[in-house]
């Protein structure tokens, strides 16, 4: 994406990570973080604030994620 400065689909990244089609929908952080990457090469500032928005929103469900599996260990 960089390199070629070519924005891809997620279906094209998850052909090329060779992972089910499905991984960037389980995986939101890295689907977040293939959007801000989007909205730089798009030079899109509405864009890259909310793939900024999304990616933070990523961040916290992983947190959260983390959190309710470390409670339930309790």
């Amino acid at each position: 994406m960089r390199t070629s400065r070519q924005a891809l689909s997620d279906a094209e990244i998850t052909r090329r990570a060779a992972v089910n089609p499905q991984y960037l929908q389980r995986h939101r952080d890295l689907k977040a973080e293939a959007e801000t990457v989007r909205a730089h090469l798009a030079q899109d500032g509405a864009r890259v604030a909310a793939a900024a928005t999304a990616r933070k929103e990523a961040a916290l469900e992983v947190e959260n994620r983390m959190l309710l599996e470390q409670n339930a260990a309790l």
